[in-house]
């Protein structure tokens, strides 16, 4: 299931204004998160005339992925913080929380007998 967030691109990156942006938090590393940028979908029906204010990207998320995102709220400022998809809905999460869902993640282990090759335990 996918949830829509829609983020207002406030100046221009060329005139030195930090552009909004989404990644998926695709694990852990050492001193870091993995993370990469996902694509959202301009949308410049509400635009003004130079294109700082008024456009806005859509970006869609999945349900179970953990995301990291910048949002403009000025020309000076961004709100950045973590979030997840629940029942539709957007919910922030602190570091910390982040941290502790991805050391809880494991891979899906199962047990196949190599002789006839069937899975034991799924």
């Amino acid at each position: 299931m996918f949830t829509s967030l829609k983020i207002e691109r406030i100046g221009n990156d060329r005139l030195g204004h930090q552009p909004a942006w989404v990644k998926r938090v695709t694990g852990i590393a050492p001193h870091k998160l993995l993370e990469e940028y996902i694509d959202g979908n301009a949308d410049y029906s509400q635009s003004n005339s130079v294109g700082s204010r008024g456009v806005f990207v859509y970006y869609m998320l999945q349900e179970g992925s953990i995301y990291h995102v910048s949002a403009p709220t000025n020309f000076k400022h961004h709100d950045t913080y973590f979030c997840r998809v629940e029942n539709e809905e957007i919910i922030r999460m602190e570091f910390n929380e982040v941290i502790s869902a991805l050391t809880k993640r494991k891979p899906k282990r199962r047990l196949v007998d190599l002789d006839t090759g069937e899975v034991l335990d799924a």
